[in-house]
């Protein structure tokens, strides 16, 4: 009986890993549009609130943070602004879609909680003065108001849109040009749709693949802003702060953990890497940010069976705390600093919007050396509720770029990154380092 269930689970597998019938965009998994909050200064004179509704990707993460800095700081002081970023919606079938985030405009009077005016845009967008200016515009009886080709800024009149940009069209998989075609349209001004050599000019811009590669003033202007967020160390999300996903997520692998799943056995494959940073080191005492049910370690002689504690014959001497939220014995992560922090099966379970603060985590604890790994594959495993358990599915510049933007708010340790990718047929790492 159990080899004939053994062999159907193995077929699978090996399916899979194939990976023939993978999403054109990747797994559509997100729930629901995360929210960035930027609160108003109180000492300021009040103005009216502001809801921007960014159409995005998670690869763009690096690009969103750039958007909302700039938007941050060229607000009114005395103004509250929801950031919504609509990306990776589940739900949406986005097979025709041009780009990974095409639909979601027609998507946001369904989304939104109530009517009005709203400002909506993508994370190539440059504002050069404060995007609430839009809401000022006489739209001359026009629904809604696009640049050139529908780039760019877009400003909508939720109550006039509520009843012909349905959800359910999307759901259904309805265009989404066919959808924004209902409703009559008119021009934003110029001053909202300027090219790439527009920096001196008021309004916004669009950044174009050329000039993010070129040296126009567009794009020295964004990478100065970009320079900025990464100097003052933006992030997004926190652990005070985390994404609403997070949760979720959370929540998801709790009761995956005690349905047995995660016993902590990939450390096996990456041990020998640990041990060449253990002994250019010399560190004696290392966290392990999610190690599961720590099914990989040796107790430490003397402690308890659920001490957090724990060793590895392959490096004499080093003491491990493991830890991981999902398993109650291993969910304090102490607050001591320790020699070197390794992560290798945690990072791609993660929404992709809470990568940063999590690395930023185990930057700050360690002294010497931070070593992650992040799969670049999808998972066979599911979460309970079907989506795949690998949720954050990044290429390797992703993972690095995010590597290389906590070591510069944490500088000191040292810091090795393994993606892990896999084929039907074989496994392999590729080892970056600072």
């Amino acid at each position: 009986m159990t080899a004939g269930r053994a062999r159907p689970n193995w077929l699978r597998r090996k399916a899979a890993r194939l990976r023939l019938f993978e999403p054109r965009f990747g797994e559509a998994a997100t729930r629901r549009p995360e929210t960035i909050r930027l609160a108003p200064d109180p000492a300021a004179p009040a103005a009216a609130p502001l809801e921007l509704w960014v159409t995005t990707t998670p690869e763009e993460l690096g690009a969103v943070r750039t958007l909302v800095a700039a938007v941050d700081r060229l607000r009114a002081p005395g103004r509250a602004v929801m950031v919504r970023l609509v990306s990776n919606l589940a739900g949406l079938p986005r097979r025709r879609w041009a780009t990974p985030w095409e639909g979601f405009r027609a998507a946001v009077p369904g989304l939104a909680s109530g009517g009005g005016r709203a400002v909506v845009c993508t994370a190539e967008t440059v504002f050069l003065e404060d995007p609430a200016a839009l809401l000022a515009i006489d739209m001359g009886g026009a629904a809604w108001l696009a640049g050139p080709d529908r780039r760019g800024p877009a400003l909508l009149d939720l109550d006039a849109l509520a009843p012909l940009w349905r959800l359910e069209d999307l759901r259904r998989g309805v265009a989404p040009g066919a959808i924004e075609a209902r409703a009559p349209t008119g021009p934003l001004p110029a001053v909202w749709t300027q090219g790439p050599d527009a920096a001196g000019t008021a309004g916004a811009a669009i950044l174009p693949a050329a000039a993010r590669r070129g040296e126009s003033p567009l794009a020295r202007l964004q990478r100065a802003r970009a320079e900025a967020a990464d100097a003052a160390g933006l992030r997004l999300f926190t652990r005070e702060r985390p994404s609403a996903e997070f949760h979720d997520l959370l929540d998801l692998y709790r009761r995956m953990h005690d349905a047995g799943a995660f016993p902590g056995q990939r450390l096996k494959h990456h041990l020998e890497p640990v041990r060449a940073l253990i002994a250019e080191t010399g560190a004696r005492t290392l966290l392990d940010y999610g190690a599961g049910k720590a099914e990989g370690y040796a107790r430490l002689p003397g402690e308890p069976e659920a001490s957090p504690l724990r060793a590895v014959e392959a490096w004499p001497g080093v003491t491990v705390r493991c830890y991981d939220p999902g398993v109650a014995a291993f969910a304090d992560p102490g607050s001591e600093a320790v020699d070197g922090v390794i992560s290798t099966d945690v990072l791609e379970h993660l929404s992709p919007w809470d990568v940063p603060w999590t690395l930023d985590e185990m930057f700050a604890r360690a002294r010497r050396f931070v070593f992650a790994v992040a799969a670049c594959y999808p998972a066979v495993k599911t979460l309970p509720d079907g989506r795949n358990a690998h949720s954050a599915l990044m290429p390797h510049d992703w993972w690095r770029a995010r590597m290389r933007e906590a070591a510069r708010a944490h500088p000191g340790p040292r810091w090795r990154l393994g993606c892990d990718d896999r084929t039907a047929f074989r496994k392999w790492t590729t080892i970056y380092e600072d």
